[in-house]
């Protein structure tokens, strides 16, 4: 999966790079070897603005990667998905991802 990820203060930028999210990415896996982590980490960005299509596989992996972040850092991390394309929110936001998450078309 090709992701760029940085670190600014507090906040991890994960952008990702390519157009489906269908699971199998190893998201959490990239930013395990790339991100410094601390307990400083307040807030996870995820730019979906490549991003045309996620299915259920990609989503779970989405998830994943939030909870394993937040069981490393040891306490709740804001999670927002950036820049989706308008179908996607819209999935998003019929799966009450909002009660979670900031979701920013």
């Amino acid at each position: 999966m090709s992701v760029i990820i940085t670190q600014i203060d507090s906040k991890i930028m994960v952008t990702i790079n390519q157009a489906r999210l269908e699971g199998g990415n190893s998201i959490f896996d990239n930013l395990i070897k790339e991100a410094p982590f601390s307990d400083t980490i307040k807030t996870l960005v995820i730019d979906f603005n490549r991003v045309e299509y996620i299915n259920s596989l990609g989503m779970a992996e989405l998830m994943s990667t939030y909870s394993n972040l937040r069981r490393i850092n040891g306490r709740d991390i804001k999670l927002v998905f950036s820049r989706l394309q308008p179908q996607i929110a819209k999935v998003l936001r019929l799966l009450d991802l909002g009660e979670i998450a900031e979701i920013e078309s």
